[in-house]
């Protein structure tokens, strides 16, 4: 798992845009500067190799894929990663046009065997375009999906201890927030609100076309952001999670390049809500897709790099519905540690102190790994500590059963930690 640095947020505004209603040229001339001292010359982040276990989220600006070549290239791209969730934005495709393709893409292609497809499209707004594909390991709880003109589709997961919801955007650009963005901005606002008095958790990705660093730039400063910024405003304030992964010098890792390939912004963004931080995100990762790197196509090449969230598989899991316990009576086990008598506690020491080294000897980091070696090492060693203290209390500490009724005593100080 990665170690991210907090995030500061005081510096000098990076975009082409004042938000707060005026532009100031001092700041446009220095933009590029700037974006050296924020961004990563890097233009993707170290990955886990081994993803078997997680449930990974990706969001990618696609820059049109109306053509059968750039949508078989870039969804080949994607689902080789084998990602559960993959959002699509600026897409240019009719819901229909959309269809057609990603089944003609089905056919040729068995990796897409486990996918399932979910498209919005506006003929009003032509430049738009949204879509959501889903592995069939979730999409068989998809029980609704909702659209909206083209940038916005999310979709409801009825799971059997939970409710979750995804949702994909595609924000207009600010010089267009009067006539296109206002009315999605609150759309997706009411939607989230209304939803969440619901009891769904929601994951909301896409493009923002809004840099969350110019408005925490903005409020360091003492300035009021500008009505373009109400949607990162408001996912702020409910305390919802923007994890962006940084390099080794504590830079960012920006998504959207200009046309002469410097870094620009980070507008394409993943938020969660704050208690899936310490319960369910793992790590994250920006990418720059391979085909996108190797083509001489300028039509073909993005523009926009793909962001990557990883999550442990308790992110489909809650707690076990009420009906459930009472119905099945299930139980579950726990280490009695009141019960511990000085002899148990000293087998516990002599257990891992035996097995400690021999599992510290016979450890290996995974080879695939980009991490740096050190951070390969530390993770390596923490697991093997971990999983050794957690045989050793399996083999010399007492336990107990607990009925449904049961309820945890453990402080909430505690479970945080």
């Amino acid at each position: 798992m990665s170690v991210h640095p907090i995030r500061n947020y005081i510096g000098q505004p990076l975009d082409g845009h004042s938000g707060y209603g005026s532009s100031n040229n001092n700041i446009n001339n220095n933009d590029n500067n700037n974006n050296n001292l924020r961004f990563s010359s890097l233009d993707t982040s170290p990955y886990l190799s081994d993803t078997s276990n997680m449930i990974t989220l990706a969001s990618l600006n696609v820059r049109g894929i109306n053509t059968n070549t750039k949508f078989d290239t870039i969804l080949e791209d994607l689902t080789d990663r084998q990602l559960s969730v993959i959002g699509l934005q600026e897409t240019k495709l009719s819901e229909d046009r959309a269809r057609s393709l990603f089944t003609a893409f089905n056919k040729r292609t068995s990796s897409l065997s486990s996918y399932n497809a979910y498209w919005s499209f506006d003929p009003q707004d032509r430049a738009a375009g949204v879509g959501l594909i889903i592995a069939s390991f979730i999409s068989k709880y998809v029980q609704r999906v909702h659209r909206h003109k083209g940038r916005f589709i999310a979709i409801d997961l009825l799971l059997p201890a939970k409710k979750l919801k995804f949702i994909n955007v595609y924000i207009p650009p600010a010089d267009s927030y009067n006539t296109k963005g206002k009315d999605i901005v609150k759309s997706i606002i009411d939607h989230i609100t209304e939803f969440t008095l619901q009891g769904f958790q929601c994951i909301i990705m896409g493009d923002f076309n809004a840099d969350p660093y110019k408005y925490h730039q903005l409020l360091a400063q003492g300035r009021t952001p500008s009505p373009f910024y109400k949607l990162i405003a408001f996912l702020t304030n409910r305390n919802f999670i923007d994890q962006s992964p940084r390099d080794a010098s504590g830079k960012e890792y920006a998504t959207f390049i200009a046309h002469n390939n410097i870094p620009t912004s980070r507008i394409d963004l993943l938020w969660f809500p704050e208690s899936m931080l310490s319960s369910t995100f793992c790590f994250d990762q920006i990418w720059t897709l391979p085909s996108t790197k190797l083509t001489t196509n300028a039509a073909a090449k993005l523009d926009h790099r793909c962001i990557i969230g990883y999550f442990n598989k308790n992110l489909l899991l809650g707690h076990m519905p009420l009906h459930r316990l009472k119905q099945k009576q299930e139980w579950r086990t726990i280490f009695d540690y009141k019960h511990c008598t000085e002899d148990s506690w000293k087998d516990f020491q002599d257990e891992i102190d035996n097995k400690l080294q021999i599992n510290m000897s016979t450890c290996q980091s995974p080879p695939k790994s980009t991490l740096h070696p050190d951070s390969k090492r530390l993770n390596m060693y923490w697991q093997t500590f971990m999983d050794t203290v957690l045989q050793a209390a399996n083999k010399t500490l007492p336990k107990k059963r607990h009925n449904p009724n049961y309820k945890d005593d453990t402080p909430e100080e505690l479970i945080i930690i």
